[in-house]
């Protein structure tokens, strides 16, 4: 197996990385797989990425949600618990705040109905990609050796994932939450010009600081559970 070499810029100084020259490779077809509707090609180029030839969209999508499990399932996983609030039950007691302020911006209103409201081509696809995962997640479940080192570290297996997971994950309504507290306290500071540097906004435009607003009385307390959600988790 040979080194393939190549140049590229880190931190504006440029570098050679060689990594091992692989072969593409065609894989074994995906088919036979609960939610799967016709065999489904994978070809992986020589960097390992691989690229997938479907009869349908869902069934792309199936591939997607499979590979994706095949090849980061303990990434997949952490952020699913994450995102459900549950990442205490395997990580202790440290993790109870992210896991509450997670569970308190779940979406607790008819999540099948939000479901339906969609296209049903979209419906299709999100049902796809959750089967494709959990068929991954089968796979693994029935050949414990299949499964990344960090489950048996942990002496956890992963979530079952549910479509309706897609509905109530909210908690990306943190936003730029923290962007604007930012905003705030430049404007106190009569340096809110200085914002346009550090994140510009698109499309491009000027802030004005809404009448009656004090800018002043704004600080990072104010993000209160939304903070949380964007702190680094402990280690």
């Amino acid at each position: 197996m040979q080194a393939t070499r190549r140049t590229v810029l880190l931190g504006g100084v440029a570098a050679t990385l060689s990594a091992p020259e692989r072969r593409a490779r065609a894989t074994a077809p995906l088919q036979g797989l609960p939610g799967l509707g016709q065999p489904v090609e994978v070809l992986e180029d020589c960097w390992g990425v691989p690229h997938v030839r479907a009869q349908s969209i869902p069934d792309a999508f199936f591939a997607d949600g499979y590979l994706i499990a095949r090849d980061r399932l303990w990434e997949l996983d952490f952020g699913h618990r994450r995102s459900l609030g549950q990442l205490a039950e395997v990580f202790g007691p440290a993790f109870v705040p992210s896991d509450t302020a997670n569970r308190l911006v779940l979406f607790r209103g008819d999540a099948e109905r939000e479901l339906a409201a969609f296209p049903s081509l979209t419906q299709d696809c999100a049902r796809a990609y959750v089967a494709g995962i959990n068929a991954r997640i089968a796979e693994v479940t029935a050949t414990p050796s299949l499964l990344p080192p960090e489950f048996g570290i942990f002496a956890t297996t992963p979530l079952h994932w549910d479509v309706l997971d897609l509905i109530r994950v909210r908690a990306e309504v943190t936003g730029n939450t923290q962007t604007e507290i930012r905003r705030a306290r430049l404007a106190a500071r009569g340096e809110l010009a200085y914002d346009a540097l550090i994140t510009p906004l698109e499309p491009v435009h000027d802030l004005h600081v809404p009448e009656g607003l004090d800018t002043a009385a704004i600080s990072e307390a104010d993000l209160g559970l939304f903070g949380v959600l964007q702190a680094p988790l402990p280690r």
